[in-house]
Formats: C-alpha cells, structure tokens, sequence
C-alpha cells in the first residue's frame, strides 16, 4: 500500500498545526475545496468518484506482460537494462521491481473502500446506490486480483486504515485472498445489471463479474466453480463475432464496431478527450516511403508463436524457431506466409503483409527488408508487428509524432472466447473430455480450423492451452497463464525471429535469451514496503 507511514507523518503534522488554531477557523469549511461531508452528500459528485475508480484501470502493464512471455520481444535495444524486463533475465530485485502494480493498487482499494464506507449514508436513490456499490465491489476484485496473480498473499484492507489502526497488517494468505476477491464478485453479481445503455456502457454488468469469477476460479483450480460460472455467462447472451476471415476477425477491435456482442468489459476510450497510445507504441516502426517513420515498433511477437499458428486446414504449418544458424531460406519455396488460418494474418504484421495508412493512397507493402536495416533505432527485432487490435482496416494515421490522433481503440479486459477456453481447460481437468472437446472447437470453428478430436488427456491438455495462446495472443493472458501452468522453464529460454537478407530470402536470428528460475513465480514485493511494515518477502528475494 502506498506508503502507509509516510501517509502517517503528514497527517500526524497536520494534525499538530490544527490543535493550535482558533475554534472558529476550525468550524469553518476551506475556501478552495470540498469538505468530506458536503462530499459525499452530492449525488453528482459521488458518481464522479465512481467514474473516477474505473479511471485506474491500466492498461499498459498488460500490453507490457507479454513481452514478459515468449510470445514477444520488446523492441528497445537495451532490454536488459529496462525495470520492466528485468523478469526476463533473472536480475528482478527488491529495490528496482518491474512496476509500481502494490503502490498504486493500494490507492486503488482504498478509494473503494471509502466508498463503500460512505455510499450507505448518501443521499442518493436505492437503487442508483445499489448500482454503484455492484461496481466498486467489481473493481476492487479487479484491483486485489492484480495483486494476488502477482505476489501471492497480500495485505487484505476491506476499510480505509485511520491514525487509530494498527497498520502493520501481516499478509493474509492466497487462499484467503482470492476467497475475499470472490465474495467482491459475488456482491457484484447480486447487483450489477446485465447491460448498460447509452453512455454508460462500458461499465461493470453481471456478465462480467460472472466471467472474471470464471478466471479466478480457474487461477485457483476451482474447476466445478468454473463450469458454473461459464455457464451462467453462456445464457446472457453474447455472441463470437465471425473471424473466418481475417478482416472480419479483427473487427473484434475496431473503433468503427466498438460494442460488438464478443465484448464483456473493456476500458472504453473516445478521442481527444479520453485516448490511449495503444497504437503509436506498436505501430509498425518504419514504412518505405512517403510514409516514412510511423510508430514505436513496440512489441515483436517472436518465431516461436508464429509457428503455432496452424494451417487454414488444420495441418501443421511450416516451423522456423528451431532453425536458426541453418543458413538462408526463400519465402516463395517455404511457403512461410502461405494458407495460414485466419488469426495469423489478423494478429501479425509480416512481410509482405499489406496494411492501411492512409486509405486514399491505397494499402502499403511492408518490406522487412526495407525496414530492419542496422541503422534503423527501437524496430521490432523479430521481423513481425502486432496488427491484432491495431486498426490499420479504417484508420488514416499520420506521422508517429503529429498531434490530433484519434486514439479511440478500446481495451477489451474480458471478451466471449475466453469463457469458451476457460470451461474447456476446466472439463479437462475434471475428465469430461467431450464437454472440453465441445467448448474448445466452439473457438475453432468461429475461424474455420476444423475440431479437435483428441480424448487422451495429457494430450488434449497441450492442444487447448495452444488454443488458448493463439485466441488470447496481445491479449495479457499469456504471462499468466505461464505462471499458473508452471512453465516457465520451458517457455522463458532463447528466442527467434526472422531477418530478411534480399525481398525474398530470410534467416533465423535469436533475437532474446531469457532465464528463468521457479522464484519468478511471483514478484518480489517492494523493499521500501517490507521496511515500512515489515511484512514477510516472497521466497527467493
């Protein structure tokens, strides 16, 4: 939590300064803001602060985990020597953690806990107050949930900790943790809506309580829990937007198809007012000309989940990650790029892919070639981009660094196919085969590919988390799900892109070498914390 004793000091001086003023002055409401009472007795500003809870939402923490993964590689050249990345080499410590996720989350929770402190006396309508309550309740379990998937146990405040309290609170365990997260989204299942209208949508509904509580679950290996919980999700009707194409497939994300039915919460963003930089960071970097430097490169998703993607048969395509140091190879004969199902061109740029700048000049080629020459600075390393939710379909974009961008893309944090996925791995788990098999073809057979018809378990088991890594790919879940699966010796090793010598010819590079050791299952909490409270460190740090 954030600073919790250095919160003391300030409060305890200020305090100290108003013991010795006047009676009158002290009776009296400060002339440039709003005392706590005059607050939270005004409906309108109550409905700010509930506005201003969801604003915590981040979303860049969660594009930044999967260059945490080995489904990308950062595009800065120094890699090693970001905070950020240091997960990727085993050199994360204490003092320069990866993030500032426990300081900030802590606000976070404490704003809905104040919330839910004050919200039972204000003078607003039942049924508006009940509303409010169902998503603060959500959010919190939003924000706990982010903190427990990272460091385990963490400290469960449920009340804002006032100068009387005892506030060095000991960590509680994950278990209890998650059972707190879970009673949050029960609440919210009992009073959030099943939609929102007009400008309201884009808040909490029932669906999404009900579907996050299937990712918890399924976090917690709470498979019967799970099945249920999908299953009230499945009957509120929300649809998987077609993909057997992969322009049709993308539209999950565009601005111009915002709302669509796949979608169960998403960070909602209008321009200018309300923007992200989701595609200035991951726009493809350099373009011939006249279009000249674009975005940052951002991520580079490597060889090794390019490989992973099927062909549009079903068969198993061309792979390249285990053949670097074997020489050149030509595109045309390798057929690298060729009759790949539809989520490979809708999730990468490649070479020779063809994507919209600016739609009254027609689409540009992208030439690797062209583009990833030494001189070139912060280029994705792996001769890949992210197309996935950038939408180069509509968007007229200008140069990387002009002002008046319209960037609107929404951030969707739960969408439809999860639920598919998550029931599948949870059948798996309790032996219904059939019902997994059933539930993850659903997602198959939304692009085309045709079903899986393996019943031994051991095997269906890597076939649906493969299915789960390409659905979900850019998508945060990936990193996660490594964690939880215990793979992480498997999957943060040596990893490959592609370089292209001429237009037509290209070899394998490793473009990153990870390490792993089984500490990195969690996060180190932050040093200053552990002095401040003195709370217990996770194992390894």
């Amino acid at each position: 939590m954030k600073s919790m004793k250095n919160i003391k000091s300030p409060l305890l001086i200020l305090m100290a300064l108003l013991s010795f003023s006047c009676s009158d002055v002290l009776n009296k409401e400060p002339l440039d803001e709003l005392g706590d009472d005059a607050f939270w007795s005004d409906p309108v500003l109550i409905q700010y602060y509930v506005n201003d809870v969801y604003a915590e939402l981040l979303i860049d923490s969660y594009m930044l985990n999967e260059s945490r993964s080995d489904n990308s590689v950062t595009a800065n050249k120094e890699k090693n020597k970001l905070s950020e990345l240091r997960f990727n080499y085993n050199i994360e410590t204490p003092t320069s953690t990866n993030d500032n996720i426990w300081n900030d989350h802590y606000e976070y929770i404490r704003k809905c806990n104040r919330f839910l402190e004050k919200i039972d006396n204000a003078p607003v309508e039942e049924s508006t107050r009940l509303l409010q309550k169902g998503q603060i309740h959500f959010l919190r379990a939003m924000f706990y949930f982010d903190l427990v998937k990272r460091y385990g146990g963490v400290v469960l405040l449920d009340k804002v900790l006032t100068m009387n309290d005892n506030w060095n609170i000991p960590r509680s365990s994950e278990e209890e943790c998650y059972n707190f997260i879970l009673q949050d989204l029960n609440k919210a299942i009992e009073l959030l809506p099943a939609s929102w209208d007009g400008k309201d949508k884009g808040r909490a509904t029932k669906g999404a309580a009900w579907a996050l509580k299937s990712r918890v679950e399924l976090y917690t290996k709470q498979y019967d829990a799970v099945i249920k919980s999908c299953e009230e999700v499945y009957k509120l009707g929300y649809e998987l937007v077609d993909g057997k194409t992969p322009e049709s497939y993308r539209s999950i994300w565009w601005s111009t198809n915002k709302d669509n039915k796949e979608i169960i919460f998403d960070k909602q963003y209008k321009s200018p007012d309300v923007y992200n930089n989701i595609m200035i960071y991951h726009m493809v970097t350099y373009i011939n000309n006249p279009y000249g430097d674009r975005g940052w490169g951002g991520m580079g998703p490597t060889q090794e989940l390019v490989d992973e993607f099927e062909l549009k048969d079903g068969g198993q395509a061309p792979t390249f990650s285990d053949k670097s140091n074997m020489g050149t190879f030509d595109i045309n004969s390798t057929k690298i790029y060729e009759n790949r199902e539809p989520r490979f061109y809708a999730n990468l740029v490649y070479h020779g892919a063809q994507i919209f700048l600016k739609g009254d000049k027609g689409p540009v080629t992208v030439d690797r070639y062209l583009m990833d020459t030494p001189d070139k600075a912060d280029g994705s390393p792996s001769g890949y981009n992210v197309w996935k939710w950038i939408d180069y379909d509509n968007y007229n974009y200008p140069y990387a660094g002009a002002s008046g961008q319209d960037h609107s893309t929404n951030w969707i944090y739960i969408r439809y196919a999860e639920i598919f996925l998550n029931d599948a791995e949870a059948r798996l788990e309790t032996n219904d085969i059939q019902g997994a098999l059933k539930a993850v073809n659903v997602i198959r057979a939304r692009v085309g590919l045709p079903d899986i018809t393996e019943t031994n378990q051991a095997k269906l088991r890597e076939l649906i988390r493969k299915e789960r890594r390409l659905e979900l790919a850019f998508e945060d879940h990936r990193f996660w799900d490594v964690r939880r699966w215990r793979i992480g010796d498997k999957t943060q090793k040596k990893l490959h892109g592609l370089r292209f010598t001429s237009p037509t010819e290209f070899r394998v590079d490793e473009i990153d070498s990870r390490v792993w050791d089984d500490r990195l299952y969690l996060n180190p909490i932050p040093h200053d914390e552990i002095l401040r409270t003195n709370i217990q460190q996770n194992p390894g740090f």
